[in-house]
């Protein structure tokens, strides 16, 4: 997993595309849970928002956003919501004809990843976090 330390930055002006590029260390692993970085200051651009829906505590767990992110990848993205819950992104191979981002509603409650799913949905979990959200 690599992930991102920006700079300080309004995350409501990145919401609404007023900023459309920015500067992060990049870190393989988690930048919070020991990950170690192996740039610094690269600059990165927004080609596209693809996902900005506002976060809500009060629906219950097993949500997930479905994203056709491109011709041949997908993004199935949960919900954030009451705790204790978790942020989880995964990729699936995309046949979605449409560009429409859909709320689907699973039983499943907890992370895929760990539910043991993925492998017979054919999905590569991206992102994990759950210590956040306890």
């Amino acid at each position: 997993m690599i992930t991102l330390f920006p700079e300080t930055l309004s995350l409501n002006a990145l919401r609404q595309g007023r900023i459309m590029s920015f500067l992060a260390d990049t870190y393989d692993g988690h930048f919070e849970r020991g990950g170690a970085r192996i740039h610094e200051a690269d600059s990165f651009k927004i080609n596209k928002i693809i996902l900005n829906k506002d976060i809500t505590l009060e629906n219950p767990n097993g949500y997930f956003f479905d994203i056709k992110a491109t011709e041949q990848h997908c993004l199935f993205v949960h919900k954030i919501a009451e705790t204790p819950s978790f942020d989880q992104i995964l990729s699936y191979p995309c046949h979605k004809q449409n560009d429409y981002v859909e709320l689907i509603k699973t039983d499943y409650a907890e992370p895929i990843m760990q539910l043991g799913l993925h492998v017979q949905i054919g999905m590569t979990q991206l992102y994990l976090e759950t210590k956040d959200f306890q």
